[in-house]
């Protein structure tokens, strides 16, 4: 539900793009008790179910078919969203494998707007050892990830496991 509220002016704005600015906020509300009774959603299904709303608002509306609304263009931003969601839900799991002082580390900097040394002031942690930490991790991803970003970043979504 947190990707839900933190990214809620896109939301927003993806439902502006299909019903206009004047039944947006219905489209969000609806999406909003329709999510509110699931867990574990990514931002790929709140995607999805944003769509489907507009979409059927548009259907009864209009009486109009759902192909006229699906085109080559906006499919391939669904498949890259979903490739993207892919990377990092395999990067989380791998966080989840390392040890839980770096995994918790990592998390407070990649999750927390907080700069190195407001970590190390709020935790009590010399800025130097989560300097080294940050880099270690990092440079870990960056291993393990550099084809699936690369797939990604030449289009090639279905590479990406």
């Amino acid at each position: 539900m947190d990707d839900f509220l933190d990214n809620y002016k896109g939301w927003i704005a993806l439902s502006t793009s299909y019903v206009g600015e004047f039944y947006a906020n219905d489209i969000i509300n609806e999406a909003f008790i329709k999510l509110n009774k699931k867990e574990n959603i990514n931002r790929s299904y709140i995607f999805l179910t944003i769509r489907s709303l507009c979409i059927d608002f548009l259907r009864e509306r209009n009486k109009i078919d759902k192909t006229e609304i699906l085109d080559i263009e906006f499919i391939n931003e669904f498949d890259k969203l979903a490739a993207y969601n892919r990377i990092l839900y395999n990067i989380d799991k791998e966080i989840e494998t390392w040890y839980w002082y770096d995994a918790q580390l990592f998390r407070l900097y990649k999750d927390s707007p907080m700069s190195l040394r407001k970590i190390a002031n709020e935790t009590d942690i010399s800025i130097t050892s989560i300097f080294h930490t940050i880099k270690k991790c990092k440079q870990i991803i960056k291993i393990k990830f550099i084809e699936d970003y690369q797939d990604y970043l030449n289009g090639d979504y279905e590479l990406i496991n």
